[in-house]
C-alpha cells in the first residue's frame, strides 16, 4: 500500500485522467514532492499531450527552473504563490549543484526578488527541509553550499537509460562471443571423437 507522498500520487495518476489528472498534477506542483520526472513517463500523464499547459508545467518543474518558467509562462499553467515557492526551491537546487558560494544578489536576481527576508525564507526551507546542506550568513548575504540532495532531472535519467544500454548491450556481444567458443569447442570435439572412431 503506498504511503509516502510520492507513491500515493503515483498511484492517483494511474487511476485518473483528463481534467481529475490535471488537478493532481496542481496538487503535485504544491506538495513538498521535488523529484517529480517518473511521474512524465506514466501513459496517462503522456496522453495529456505535450502542448497541454499541466503537462508542460510539469515538465517544467521537473527538468527547468524559475528563469524557464519566467520565458515560458504562456505555455504553462498560473502558479499560484506555493507553486511558485516550490519552484524556486527547485531551481536553488540547480543553482547550488555548481556554485559552492551563492550571493544574495545572484539568487535574488534569480528568483525575481527584491528584498532579503524573502530570498531568506527559500534558503532556510531548502535546508530545514534537507534539500541543500548548508550555511546562510545573513551578514555577508551568501548562502556556502555543502551538499545538494540530487534532482533527477530528464537529463540525468537519459545519461542513466543511456549506461543501461551500453551494459546491455555490451552483455548481448559477450554472450555471443561465448556462445561462438562453445560452438567452436562443440565442434573440435565432434572433429575428436569422429577421429578416434576413425583409428578404433
Amino acid at each position: 500500500m503506498a504511503t509516502s507522498p510520492k507513491e500515493q500520487f503515483a498511484y492517483m495518476i494511474t487511476q485518473n485522467k483528463g481534467a481529475a489528472l490535471e488537478k493532481i498534477i496542481e496538487q503535485i506542483l504544491m506538495s513538498e514532492v521535488y523529484t517529480t520526472s517518473e511521474f512524465l513517463s506514466s501513459p496517462n500523464i503522456k496522453s495529456l499531450g505535450e502542448t497541454n499547459k499541466h503537462y508542460y508545467t510539469l515538465k517544467l518543474f521537473s527538468n527547468g527552473t524559475f528563469s524557464d518558467y519566467q520565458k515560458e509562462k504562456a505555455k504553462c499553467i498560473a502558479l499560484n504563490e506555493k507553486m511558485l515557492f516550490n519552484l524556486k526551491l527547485i531551481s536553488l537546487i540547480e543553482l547550488a549543484k555548481s556554485h559552492k558560494l551563492l550571493s544574495y544578489s545572484t539568487l535574488k536576481e534569480n528568483f525575481d526578488l527584491k528584498d532579503n527576508f524573502s530570498l531568506e525564507e527559500i534558503l532556510f526551507s531548502a535546508i530545514s527541509r534537507g534539500l541543500i546542506v548548508g550555511k546562510v550568513d545573513m551578514q555577508k548575504e551568501t548562502l556556502s553550499v555543502v551538499s545538494v540532495k540530487p534532482r533527477h532531472n530528464l537529463n540525468d535519467m537519459t545519461k542513466a537509460e543511456n549506461q543501461i544500454d551500453k551494459f546491455i548491450a555490451n552483455i548481448d556481444q559477450a554472450t555471443k562471443y561465448i556462445d561462438g567458443q562453445i560452438a567452436n569447442l562443440n565442434k573440435e570435439n565432434t572433429k575428436s571423437q569422429n577421429l578416434i572412431n576413425n583409428l578404433a
